[in-house]
């Protein structure tokens, strides 16, 4: 969702964003669900930047780590929080 704030070339924007970690990493899943918000701005009618920062809904550690988690009963909870920088060009 995006929220133009009218003749200032600025907005707003939060919504649901999706993370895959590229990495080969055993112990945690691949896919993440964040909820993100940000701001932006339009430099010119096709130039844009715009920053973003992603909290992660999800839990990172795979059923593997749940069985360390018990063993040594403690609870493990991991979330990769995001922050984006982008420079962009519609066309």
């Amino acid at each position: 969702m995006q929220y133009y704030i009218e003749n200032s070339g600025f907005y707003l924007q939060a919504g649901p964003q999706a993370t895959i970690v590229l990495e080969d990493v055993p112990t945690t899943n691949e896919f993440g669900l964040d909820a993100a918000f940000g701001v932006g701005y339009h430099i010119t009618k096709d130039f844009f930047i715009e920053a973003r920062y992603g909290i992660e809904l999800t839990n990172r550690y795979s059923d593997e780590s749940i069985e360390f988690a018990e063993q040594y009963d403690t609870d493990i909870k991991s979330g990769v929080n995001t922050l984006m920088v982008g420079v962009g060009y519609k066309f």
